[in-house]
């Protein structure tokens, strides 16, 4: 897999990687559109009453009609340990298979499967397909179709080239609730409209990535997620002085979610790759997704909460923290887009404004600029 060409074997075992990251996304979207449904069905059998909030939590994948929430806690527990590996391990499989030339389009391909199984999960949560009462179990089910495909095709797979050598991833979870807020009388077609956005997005980053950089589209997209979340707070901060900013906020949510997946969403999975030499790769992505997902957590479990405090200028917040890591990006973070290891670390150097270390292959380590040991 050394050539700078897609060979059946590479297509292959791309493929199968991504199964991992479609599967991440439907756990992601399948949770938002049947809410009400799995609410109502446990608010009948338990007899208790349930709100959005610990049916979002307590919601599972594997659930069925059960009635012991214990169960549907430690399949989500389950769940969610998965998500986390594959936010990791996908992208630096990806990484280590791919061409140099190749590595950026083929990296952003986990972020497309991971967008396209939101979107489908989002289209088969709708009443009249999966999401209600009879079939809102299946839905859930589903999830393991694309988990059994994948343990199969892997049995197919090689192995890292470097591994034989050395032996050794807010909106989508409250997308129908902002709608709603925003005034927009069919919140969930506009969610499945955000999924479709993010789906054909991300593909553009695909085609993007090698040919304007990972740097450029990494401040593109976040610059642009800057003024779409003053806008969203704008319309919703306006919302009862003028009507018509309803569609101000829909249509700053559907940029938004454009910006992201040029940039922000899928960049990020296979650039904190690129830093790291073979050795700090792992531990470097281990690191990276685990600060995702706790952000992640943290935004699942308190957004309402937060948004509840702030009201309609919540998203000022978001526009704060935006701001914050683009400046960082714009000073700190290097271009990587078909450099070696040597490169990227004397692009590190050069922005730190360190000498050049007199032993390459301690620094090679710590800042992935070369595949030697």
């Amino acid at each position: 897999m050394s050539e700078d060409k897609i060979t059946g074997t590479l297509a292959f075992t791309v493929f199968t990687a991504v199964l991992g990251s479609f599967q991440f996304g439907y756990d992601i979207g399948v949770i938002n559109a049947p809410q009400e449904v799995i609410i109502s069905h446990y608010r009948h059998v338990l007899g208790v009453p349930l709100d959005d909030r610990r049916a979002t939590i307590n919601y599972d994948i594997n659930g069925t009609d059960t009635p012991l929430i214990a169960l549907i806690i430690a399949g989500r527990s389950v769940s969610g340990l998965y998500c986390g590996l594959i936010s990791g391990l996908v992208p630096m499989y990806i990484g280590e298979i791919a061409p140099t030339t190749l590595r950026g389009a083929l990296g952003t391909l986990h972020q497309l499967a991971l967008v396209t199984g939101i979107l489908i999960s989002q289209i088969a949560g709708l009443s009249f397909i999966l999401g209600n009462q009879d079939y809102w179990h299946i839905l859930l089910g589903l999830s393991a179709v694309p988990a059994l495909l994948q343990c199969l095709l892997l049995l197919f797979c090689p192995e890292s080239p470097r591994y034989l050598y050395l032996k050794l991833e807010e909106i989508f979870y409250y997308s129908t609730s902002i709608f709603q807020t925003a005034g927009i009388s069919q919140p969930v077609y506009a969610t499945i409209g955000v999924g479709a956005i993010n789906m054909i997005f991300t593909a553009v980053s695909v085609l993007l990535v090698e040919k304007a950089g990972r740097r450029t589209l990494f401040l593109a997209g976040m610059i642009g997620m800057f003024f779409c979340a003053v806008f969203m707070s704008l319309g919703l901060v306006l919302l009862d002085k003028f009507t018509w900013m309803s569609y101000v906020s829909m249509t700053a949510i559907f940029l938004f979610v454009s910006f992201f997946e040029i940039g922000p969403g899928p960049i990020p999975w296979f650039m904190v790759a690129e830093f790291f030499s073979q050795g700090p790769r792992p531990t470097a992505l281990a690191l990276a997704a685990f600060s995702n997902w706790v952000c992640n957590f943290i935004i699942a479990l308190c957004f309402q909460y937060i948004a509840d405090f702030l009201g309609p200028y919540v998203f000022f917040l978001f526009a704060g923290v935006v701001l914050i890591f683009t400046l960082f990006t714009f000073f700190k973070v290097p271009e990587t887009k078909g450099k070696s290891f040597d490169e990227i670390a004397a692009e590190f150097r050069k922005k730190s404004g360190s000498a050049p270390p007199r032993k390459a292959t301690v620094q090679m380590e710590f800042l992935g600029s070369s595949e030697t040991v």
